[in-house]
């Protein structure tokens, strides 16, 4: 049995949907978009320019084997890595029964 690796995402509110559609054209079968609120004094958000606290939660299962190449191909899409894209994490799964 192949191991597997679930990638999380967290994007601004909307961006899920982009996501989802992004990782089906890589293969990704799994694919769940949820919504979500920040916790953050919103004075606080605004001041670092991410001032929305309503957020996308994509989670994803990859064969960890691919999941590094679909995770760095996946956030440079989404341009994780500009100021208030999102953030994203890996998480092994090695506890899922067959």
């Amino acid at each position: 049995m192949n191991r597997i690796k679930m990638l999380v995402y967290i994007l601004p509110r909307g961006k899920g949907e982009e996501l989802s559609q992004l990782a089906a054209d890589e293969g990704v079968a799994f694919r769940l978009v949820l919504h979500g609120k920040g916790t953050a004094a919103s004075e606080i958000l605004t001041l670092l320019g991410i001032g929305d606290v309503d957020k996308d939660i994509m989670l994803l299962t990859v064969d960890e084997g691919r999941a590094e190449y679909v995770f760095k191909k996946l956030g440079d899409k989404m341009e994780l890595k500009r100021i208030g894209g999102g953030i994203g994490f890996s998480i092994p799964l090695s506890a899922v029964a067959n």
